[in-house]
């Protein structure tokens, strides 16, 4: 049983001493105002299965001649007109195309025979479709009030009874005067070469009814209709199959052959191929277990204060001045991509540059985080594909030619997806490049350790930026270093110029977490800490970490022995001079699909594979497969 109840509402403001027409006097200068109280509840009609569901269906009518285009839209019935190609096609199959969302319905209150309404009658209706004529430019004629001679809308119409291609024009009717605005779209069944497009308008219009507020602003009342695309790009990045990494990944799943590999997802396992617990990490959490005083409680908004204090040591090193000064703000946050997030929302909000420049090419995450941030991402040139290597000068070129202030996104270690990392020398000349043009870096630090096995091997690129006493943020991730893939750990630094601006972006960027997720995670957090906080648990994570990666290395010099072995054609040894998960093989998508097909190995379309996912008993297949498709699909 459900039991509403409504409560009663006084205006206590009417200072009346009767009953008016907006309710009863119900005390002294108190008027009871009459009104509803109106509820909908969203049913699920699936609860009996799917014989007990409602489905709504769309009907397609396809319209085949001019007069069958005159539509007069109805006040109840949902419209969407698509003006299509059907030469073009999506990736899904779907015409290319645009759609009209009708707005405005209302039409002329005149007779259709009175005079002004025969020069007005394209608001009969509020779509048309004619023949493209250059001469059929004004709906209603020129000088619609005026003109007696000229043909409109309606004749045009009426004189055509065949269909063809589409040009959009939409026609407004405002104070009494039509016009026209023409824009360009894609054609639609083109029969012959001469006319290209035809017209297609959409009338759209109130019924104004002035009140004093009116006056003199007009926009009070308004009407509109909506343009959209409809089908015309390959793919949405929303879509989860649509994302890189994900597409090959999708696919493997639905794979039922035994002997598939997937070398798409950026993750470490072990020569069974199962993912691997560090012994460390199991040590810790049997350590929290068996500590009475650790609750579930919520944490600050900023995160467990010690795990912030000892991750901003790992990146930034024991003896930072940063981190002396007190000028350096660290927040928990979700693994490495809440923590590039937040520190975009951050920058959205309280950055004057907007523009963010990302290596090309990037983690795949990357142009999404700061896109759906508000921020505008253009590209750095990072990759030669005839090298297989760093494209420095072409690197340098575009970031001194970056605005000032402009925001760069850098990848401390281990590149993702190339493998490829600046020496020291070449980190020096960007960090130059970097400052003297003000640009402000963003590192993204998710493989600390992973790429040569030494942790601060791995930070010296940012820990020269922070040496200059510059601003930097940094986003680190714990999924990969210490295998908390699924914990979600991770922080955002931001190194700044002095304690009081450190104070000042602490508060702002607690307003940014706040709506977002409130309080971060505990466990991952009480887990990278404990480990940081012991020496001995701290060791032991040094050296299984050590043990990854080195296994990392030896599987790339597998992998390259193994297609030197079968003669593949071709230079290969960017396998062995790449660092850290993931190599660029070069292959191109052509080849990797049809990898997947032939050999059931999946990787992504770009040509990435995950080293960390391969093994001894791996190898031989994937090397096989490589060969196959270079000598077969050159």
């Amino acid at each position: 049983m459900l039991k509403v109840k409504g409560t009663p509402y006084e205006n206590v403001d009417d200072l009346c001493d009767k009953e008016d027409d907006s309710g009863p006097l119900i005390s002294e200068n108190v008027i009871g105002v009459v009104h509803d109280h109106l509820i909908t509840f969203d049913l699920d009609m699936g609860i009996d299965g799917p014989m007990n569901n409602s489905f709504v269906k769309v009907k397609k009518c396809v319209a085949k001649t001019e007069k069958d285009a005159q539509i007069k839209l109805s006040l109840y019935d949902p419209y969407e007109f698509h003006i299509v190609n059907p030469n073009r096609k999506s990736r899904s199959g779907n015409p290319t195309g645009y759609r009209i969302i009708p707005g405005g319905n209302a039409v002329s209150l005149l007779d259709h025979d009175d005079s002004p309404q025969i020069r007005g009658a394209f608001s009969n209706n509020q779509l048309w479709v004619t023949r493209y004529n250059r001469s059929e430019q004004f709906a209603g004629g020129v000088l619609a009030y005026q003109s007696h001679g000229d043909d409109t809308l309606q004749v045009w119409s009426d004189r055509y009874e065949t269909n063809g291609p589409y040009q959009l024009r939409t026609a407004h009717w405002d104070q009494g005067r039509p016009w026209a605005k023409a824009h360009k779209a894609s054609a639609l069944g083109a029969t012959d070469n001469k006319r290209p497009r035809n017209p297609d308008r959409h009338a759209l219009g109130f019924h104004h009814i002035p009140c004093q507020e009116d006056y003199p602003v007009m926009p009070t009342v308004a009407a509109s209709f909506e343009l959209k695309p409809a089908n015309f790009f390959e793919s949405n990045p929303i879509f989860e199959k649509d994302i890189p990494v994900c597409r090959p990944f999708a696919s493997s799943w639905d794979d039922p052959c035994p002997v598939k590999l997937n070398l798409s997802a950026g993750a470490y396992r072990t020569e069974e191929g199962k993912p691997l617990v560090l012994e460390v990490v199991r040590k810790a959490e049997q350590q929290l277990a068996n500590d009475l005083s650790c609750d579930k409680g919520y944490l600050p908004i900023d995160g467990l204060a010690d795990f912030n204090k000892l991750s901003a040591k790992l990146i930034l090193g024991d003896d930072s001045h940063a981190v002396e000064e007190n000028r350096v703000v660290t927040i928990q946050c979700l693994s490495g991509t809440g923590s590039l997030r937040v520190g975009a929302e951050f920058l959205a909000k309280h950055h004057q540059q907007r523009v963010v420049f990302v290596p090309n090419p990037t983690w795949g995450n990357h142009p999404f985080i700061f896109t759906l941030a508000g921020l505008s991402v253009e590209y750095f040139r990072y990759y030669d594909p005839q090298t297989r290597g760093l494209d420095f000068e072409g690197m340098l070129k575009d970031l001194g030619a970056a605005p000032p202030g402009a925001i760069v996104v850098l990848q401390s270690c281990a590149h993702n997806p190339t493998g490829i990392d600046p020496t020291l020398e070449q980190w020096e000349k960007i960090r130059q490049i970097v400052r003297s043009k003000g640009l402000l870096p963003f590192f993204d630090n998710a493989y600390q350790g992973f790429a040569s096995g030494n942790l601060d091997s791995d930070a010296q690129s940012v820990r020269m930026f922070v040496a200059d006493g510059g601003e930097c943020l940094i986003a680190q991730s714990f999924a990969k270093n210490m295998g908390l893939y699924g914990e979600r750990i991770g922080a955002l630094t931001i190194v700044c110029t002095s304690q009081d601006v450190a104070r000042k972006i602490h508060s702002q960027v607690l307003l940014v977490v706040r709506p977002m997720y409130l309080s971060p995670p505990i466990h991952g957090a009480s887990i990278v800490t404990t480990i940081l906080k012991n020496s001995d648990m701290y060791k032991d994570w040094t050296i299984e970490l050590k043990g990854m990666a080195d296994r990392i290395i030896s599987m790339r010099q597998q992998l390259y022995e193994a297609i030197q072995a079968r003669g593949t054609p071709g230079d290969w040894s960017h396998i062995i001079k790449q660092i850290g998960m993931f190599s660029f093989t070069g292959l191109n998508e052509k080849q990797v699909r049809w990898m997947a097909k032939e050999y059931h190995i999946y990787i992504t379309y770009d040509g990435r594979i995950s080293i960390a996912s391969l093994s001894s008993k791996t190898v031989p297949q994937l090397a096989d497969a490589i060969h196959a498709a270079v000598t077969r699909l050159a």
